[in-house]
């Protein structure tokens, strides 16, 4: 499972620059086998939104084909989170 979140981790570097807050927003992926982008989902600029979906969930597709994988069910997060650009990259923070 490693393997695949460093796999979105890289891609989603690719797509998350940002000058201000509007600039973000979250990715929607279809998780399969991996639950990957569920919590926290991946902050990307919204003009290139739909290409990291395309290509993230490509790599998702491909890592669930190889057997079976379970998501650990585990999320860190509790509460609501938001878009936020820190730094000139999409992340996010805990919503109040």
């Amino acid at each position: 499972m490693e393997t695949l979140a460093c796999a979105l981790r890289t891609i989603a570097g690719k797509y998350n620059a940002c000058a201000k807050h509007e600039d973000c927003l979250a990715a929607a992926l279809e998780a399969k086998c991996s639950g990957a982008g569920f919590c926290p989902p991946y902050f990307v600029n919204r003009q290139l939104k739909a290409v990291f979906e395309a290509e993230a969930q490509h790599e998702i597709d491909r890592y669930c084909e190889r057997g079976p994988c379970s998501p650990s069910g585990f999320c860190g997060v509790i509460g609501t989170m938001e878009a936020y650009c820190a730094a000139g990259h999409c992340t996010w923070i805990k919503a109040l």
